[in-house]
This record gives C-alpha cells, structure tokens and sequence, in this order.
C-alpha cells in the first residue's frame, strides 16, 4: 500500500489498541476509497510493522470526507475515530474492543503557560519503556486535537512515573498514579520549591525554556533562569547556524528572566517563516531551543 501526499486529509497519532505504541490513523481524500488504520505491533522479537486493519474493523464509509482523528468521546480509556463529512454529516466510529489492554490518560489546565496547557510535553515512565506525547491543539484540516493526553500501556498492571513538562519549561513529577482513568492536573501555580525548614525558595537552575507560543506569529515569549549573576548570551539563529538577532548580551541576575522576540533580524527585517533556533550561554552552561516562525 502507498500514499500519495495530496490524497489525504488528515494523519493522526493514537493508541487505537492499548497496547502501548502509537497507531495511525489517515484520512483519505479520494471519495471512492475507504480510510486507513494502520496498527502498530510488533511481529517477531524485535521487528515492528503496521497493517491495515480499517475495512477489517468496519471503518467502511465512502464519500466526501474532510479530515478526521482520534478523540475519546465516552471517556472509556479506548480511542474513537470522528469524521466530519458533507456528505453524511458526522461520522463516529466507536471502538468497542475488548482485549483488556489497560490505559492511562490526562487532562491538562495550564494556569501561568495559557489555560488549555498547548505545548506541554508529557512523559511516562513504565519499567525500562518511556512514552511521550505533545499536546497540541490540531495539525490536520478541519480538525482539532483530542483534549486529553492518553497512553495505552497493554497488560501492564501499574506505571512508574508521569512526568510533565509544560510550555513555560517547569517540570512536574507525579507517582502513584491509578490506571484505567482521566487525572486531572493543573499545572503548578508558583515556581518555588519546599525547603527542609519550611521557607520556600526560587528554583536553583540554569535553564532555558521552550519559547511559547511555538509555533507562533508575529512574536513569542523567551523564560530563562539563571544560577547566579553572570554575564549570559541570548541569541537566534536560522537553520544553518547563522547568528540573525542578540536579545541580550549583558550581565544578568540570578533567577528568573523573561524575552520577547518578534520575529524580526538584527536589522528589524521580518524574517520568513520557517525553523530558528534559540541559544542561552553563560558560565554555567549553553542550552538550544527550536522554533516555528509561521507567517
């Protein structure tokens, strides 16, 4: 089986059975064939494939289709597949399986980021396997993301840890959690951490945080921190390293500091879309991030 680029609609990510690795849904845009699930799994030690299970399952519907994904629509921990449609309205193919495969999933609030928490990334820790999901709002025509974060974990009957990164770079470590359910997590209001006599503090790191928004237009926000005062380079560089634009080159204090950038070179030219990369050095280290500029 082949795709061809300009014959699809929509491509989404999802654990369609639980198992524990990403499936993948493609919408077709061909009004006489039928859409693809392409399912994930592993056919010998070691060697992974994906088959084509969509007709097998009943995902059948012909006709004028616009885009289409995972989403959750009764929260039973297994992913449906929505489908707008001119032609029959709405389509929901409900996945009924019955293999006993256990998942976990996530609802974010963000709360000093922005408040649907977009850009999060989140991480979990199961044995020696990891999984990561992004949570966006969409990527695919007509369609917005499902608003949870899910994992499929198969048999296993607990995990080790979940660890969220939210858009402004602050990391949340959370243990104990219960499988087979949606834990709400809000993310954390203040920056400071406990002390064993009590007092509370700013965080001791030297970090650069992933801008946000990203990807983002016109401008977007730049947080970093720092160990101690020192002097500290903040630049950006298009992506064959050339350095276009310094938002500091100066000393700076100790802690928390914030940048804007609004997409603009050294000489104030907009500059065209595309990936920039954002670079912090000092005495204590140097970190990148990666950046969508997108016009």
């Amino acid at each position: 089986m082949s795709l061809v680029r300009d014959r699809f609609r929509g491509v989404a990510p999802g654990d369609f059975d639980n198992d524990g690795d990403q499936d993948v849904f493609v919408q077709l845009n061909i009004d006489a064939s039928m859409d693809v699930l392409l399912v994930n799994d592993e056919t010998e030690p070691g060697v992974r494939a994906f088959s084509n299970v969509a007709e097998f399952i009943g995902l059948t519907k012909k006709g004028d289709r616009i885009g289409g994904g995972f989403f959750d629509y009764d929260n039973d921990g297994f992913l449906d597949i929505y489908i707008p449609s001119a032609e029959f309205n709405h389509i929901l193919y409900h996945n009924t399986a019955a293999n006993n495969a256990n998942w976990i999933g996530f609802r974010l609030e963000g709360t000093k980021s922005n408040r649907d928490a977009v850009g999060s990334f989140v991480t979990l820790y199961q044995g020696d396997k990891k999984q990561m999901r992004y949570f966006k709002a969409g990527s695919d025509y007509l369609r917005q993301d499902n608003p949870f974060v899910h994992f499929g974990i198969g048999f296993a009957t607990s995990i080790d840890s979940v660890v969220i990164r939210w858009p402004l770079g602050d990391k949340q470590t959370l243990t104990g959690l219960e499988i087979k359910k949606y834990h709400d997590i809000k993310e954390p209001e203040g920056t400071a951490v406990s002390r064993p006599d009590g007092l509370r503090r700013a965080p001791e790191l030297f970090e650069l945080a992933q801008n946000y928004p990203n990807p983002f237009n016109p401008s977007t926000t730049i947080s970093f921190s720092l160990l101690r005062k020192s002097r500290v380079r903040l630049t950006i560089h298009d992506i064959a390293g050339k350095e276009i634009q310094t938002l500091i080159d100066d000393t700076a204090g100790k802690g928390a500091h914030t940048m804007r950038w609004n997409g603009c070179d050294a000489a104030g030219n907009p500059l065209p879309a595309g990936v920039y990369f954002c670079r912090l050095q000092s005495q204590d280290g140097r970190q990148v991030r990666k950046m969508l500029l997108v016009r």
